[in-house]
């Protein structure tokens, strides 16, 4: 296949954020494997891997007696993840190149299917919900973590940060996604004919000593230069935006809130 760029980009500073949210958002992602009881032996699969952070998780549950496999549609996410294995002397991850509305799987196969910040970019999340609900033998469980884009805010308020969360939006939109999908997922799981197991939505806070502002100041500063740029955000704005959020970054009593995100799993 050719190469295919992640809607956020796939350079070393994007791969570097991505290894920061997954350390901010694992102990959420152990949790649920936890609840579900996932250990040694289970076969299972994150489909949209990226670089891998989460495959390194779920190998070191099942261990070497278990199955790990990993899909991703950009080819240089998927060979961090081939890196990272390799750096620790896994050989056995079964990692596939490819579109997750084509790419062949084992039918009856996987206990786990793990997807986490991946249909909020397709235009069509049921599609591929419906195309790996058979891939679960019986029993199996797939779990999707992904946003209801609301809820969002800095504290103090600040018309910089929601022009930023505008043109965010305005991002995955534009790219076909939906940065609300976590609302649709019970119902994109039910059509796939599986039965809802379990369904949460989140929204943490902290101010500049916190993991989550930590994880806001990954995104936004970067992001806001290329917003501009694009003319997703006026150059007023990203003025707006950098003078108020190095304000908050000195502010002890500022809060950043995060977007819900949603957890659902349905069983097959």
């Amino acid at each position: 296949m050719p190469e295919a760029d992640y809607v956020l980009g796939s350079d070393r500073s994007e791969l570097e954020r991505l290894e920061h949210q997954h350390e901010v958002w694992r102990e959420r992602s152990e949790a649920v494997f936890d609840r579900l009881g996932l250990g040694p032996g289970a076969r299972v699969l994150d489909a949209g891997c990226g670089p891998g952070y989460v495959l390194l998780d779920l190998r070191r549950r099942v261990g070497p007696g278990g199955e790990v496999w990993g899909v991703d549609l950009t080819a240089s996410l998927l060979e961090e993840a081939r890196r990272q294995a390799a750096a620790r002397g896994w050989t056995d991850l079964h990692l596939l190149h490819g579109d997750l509305h084509e790419v062949t799987l084992p039918a009856d196969h996987f206990d786990l299917i793990w997807m986490r910040w991946v249909l909020s970019f397709p235009p069509d999340p049921g599609a591929i919900l419906r195309r790996l609900a058979p891939c679960l033998r019986a029993g199996g469980v797939l779990v999707v973590q992904d946003y209801h884009h609301e809820g969002i805010a800095l504290h103090p308020p600040s018309a910089g940060f929601r022009a930023a969360v505008r043109a965010t939006r305005e991002l995955y939109t534009e790219a076909g996604g939906d940065p609300w999908v976590g609302a649709r997922l019970p119902g994109l799981l039910r059509a796939a004919g599986l039965d809802l197991v379990l369904e949460e939505a989140e929204i943490h806070a902290g101010g500049p000593d916190s993991p989550w502002f930590a994880w806001a100041d990954r995104f936004f500063p970067r992001w806001v230069e290329r917003f501009a740029a694009q003319g997703r955000m006026t150059q007023e704005e990203a003025e707006a935006f950098r003078r108020e959020w190095a304000d908050r970054r000195r502010d002890p009593d500022a809060r950043f809130f995060t977007p819900t995100v949603v957890t659902v799993a349905g069983r097959r």
